[in-house]
């Protein structure tokens, strides 16, 4: 069986494929990690389903025996529980050159080891076949004769009823052939794995991979080069086509051939940042802001996609809402007020938001969200859950007018906005104060707030739960009044315009 790498350091399956797709990234964790610049993502939530997942999953392989403590003692007691012949095993861990992997279950039948990824996953994926894959080939060798490799996923189709039925609620799918198919091209990529590591830091172009399927952390470093404002940036443009005009010397749109086929969204953002202007497509805005009348509402939600079901009839990954948030004017002149609902603790919250959603918005509102494909989707399912609101919540879905239509639009555009239409790139563009007031929140985004609300469960502790709640509160409630500031912004600009009073 492998020793341990020199330095007792490894690289994680994820840096390992990161590599595989750029050798500069295999040269750069390993010697120059300090150059990452962490990723803000949804990892948090993926881990909090993650490790749920896991531990549903090792109900169906009961009485295991989980492998602990720092990774150089779960390596030496994964290698004596193979030894051992353990019937189950949890969170084996192995090594390959410089690359560990670790397993989820491990089963030990008539001689053999079956190898199984769990994933929080609703259907198979590429990337879980070379997951199996490289599993596979780091076992086989450390010496493990394998029987076969399995991804065990979530059953989308499945029904919380009384209690969860595992054997329902996961699918097997046996990898086995498909996995054996990648070893000899992993074979070849740890050859190039040691090369590139015995070497100096590779020479590698910007590429796809520098962005798909995720951000490399070390972007910033190998991008130090790139304009603050480039061909990067160009809106509705695929990231193949960005990097195939980088490579023939192209780095900001404005250097674009004249006869390069451009849709009239890019024309306006080449000239915005051509100029350094913002621009203003006066009669769109006009023609948008007609539409809206008082009572003005701003309305957004917030849910959550629960990978196992909270409560009986749901799905896998099913909606449900938990929180919104409500500003309003009932006239021109009228202050501002507010209205919002949040989930009590471990209870079906969607009665109490559909009732509260109803009676908060009279059938004359018309009502401002940004993105409208949540509200609306929401709604729609609230309407076929509460037969006696289905009026109501039809009208309020109605009602609905997407903020974002001037931004995704380019009724207006600066060169700030970097091509970006969401409301996080447009308010530090236009409303500036906005942006520091987001920095002064707990949870600064909808990834983070899922993540508090999913921490919410099971937690004991009133205080806590109470500071969470009211970070919850903050956040959302300040995402609305964001949408107040970016309407005040583009009536401003056209005074005579303010929203007239429904009759």
């Amino acid at each position: 069986m492998n020793s341990s790498p020199e330095g007792n350091r490894f690289l994680s399956k994820s840096q390992f494929f990161r590599g595989t797709r750029c050798s500069k990234a295999w040269k750069l964790f390993w010697s120059h990690s300090e150059l990452k610049t962490s990723r803000l993502d949804s990892h948090d939530v993926f881990q909090i389903a993650s490790k749920e997942i896991s531990l549903k999953s090792r109900k169906l392989f009961p009485e295991g025996e989980e492998i602990t403590g720092n990774t150089e003692q779960k390596i030496s007691k994964t290698l004596q529980a193979v030894q051992n012949k353990i019937p189950i095993i949890y969170n084996a861990h192995f090594q390959r050159d410089k690359v560990l992997v670790s397993v989820d279950i491990l089963k030990y039948e008539q001689g053999r080891w079956k190898l199984i990824l769990v994933k929080s996953a609703s259907k198979k994926k590429r990337k879980h076949i070379r997951e199996v894959a490289l599993q596979l080939n780091i076992l086989k060798s450390n010496g493990l004769s394998i029987s076969s490799a399995s991804l065990l996923h979530v059953n989308t189709s499945y029904i919380l009823e009384d209690k969860l039925d595992l054997d329902d609620f996961f699918t097997e799918i046996d990898l086995t052939e498909l996995a054996l198919n990648l070893q000899s091209k992993l074979d070849g990529k740890f050859i190039s794995l040691n090369d590139t590591l015995n070497n100096q830091i590779p020479e590698v172009e910007i590429g796809t991979y520098c962005l798909q399927p995720h951000e490399c952390e070390f972007k910033n470093h190998c991008w130090s080069a790139i304009p603050e404002t480039s061909i990067f940036d160009l809106t509705r443009l695929a990231t193949a086509k960005k990097v195939e005009l980088y490579l023939k010397g192209i780095t900001e749109s404005q250097e674009l051939p004249e006869d390069y086929p451009l849709s009239e969204y890019q024309k306006i953002q080449i000239h915005s940042e051509k100029t350094n202007t913002r621009f203003i497509n006066e009669k769109a805005i006009e023609k948008f802001l007609k539409k809206l009348t008082f009572p003005l509402y701003f309305l957004d939600f917030e849910a959550l996609q629960p990978v196992v079901p909270l409560f009986q009839g749901d799905n896998p990954f099913e909606f449900l809402p938990v929180q919104f948030s409500l500003h309003y004017l009932e006239t021109e002149e009228g202050a501002l007020q507010h209205k919002e609902f949040i989930a009590e603790n471990n209870l079906d919250p969607r009665l109490g938001f559909a009732t509260t959603l109803v009676n908060s918005i009279p059938e004359n509102a018309c009502i401002l969200v940004y993105n409208v494909a949540l509200e609306k989707k929401i709604n729609k399912s609230l309407a076929l859950r509460f037969p006696e609101m289905e009026k109501q919540l039809k009208t309020i879905n109605s009602q609905l007018v997407d903020l974002i239509e001037p931004f995704n639009n380019k009724y207006i555009y600066d060169p700030k906005m970097k091509g970006k239409s969401s409301i996080k790139a447009i308010l530090p563009v236009l409303v500036p104060e906005m942006e520091e007031a987001y920095k002064n929140l707990n949870i600064k985004n909808g990834m983070m707030a899922m993540g508090a609300f999913f921490n919410l469960q099971g937690n004991q502790d009133s205080n806590e739960k109470n500071k969470i709640r009211q970070d919850l509160l903050d956040y959302c409630k300040l995402d609305t009044l964001a949408m107040v500031k970016v309407w005040q912004y583009l009536n401003n600009l056209f005074p005579a315009l303010t929203p007239q009073k429904t009759k």
